[in-house]
């Protein structure tokens, strides 16, 4: 979904609580997406450093 940063501001202005929502909701989307991440990664080191070594 996108909204333009202009009509952010007119439902801020209009109902606060709507606006406050939705950036709770973006914060935890990308809380989500950065933890996925971090798990992708420790996978990807525990996989790299069970593998022994490599030479490149």
């Amino acid at each position: 979904m996108i909204i333009k940063n202009s009509s952010f501001e007119n439902i801020m202005k209009k109902d606060p609580d709507c606006g406050l929502k939705i950036k709770i909701y973006i914060c935890q989307k990308i809380y989500s997406l950065l933890s996925n991440i971090e798990l992708d990664f420790d996978f990807l080191a525990k996989y790299v450093w069970e593998a022994g070594p490599f030479y490149v």
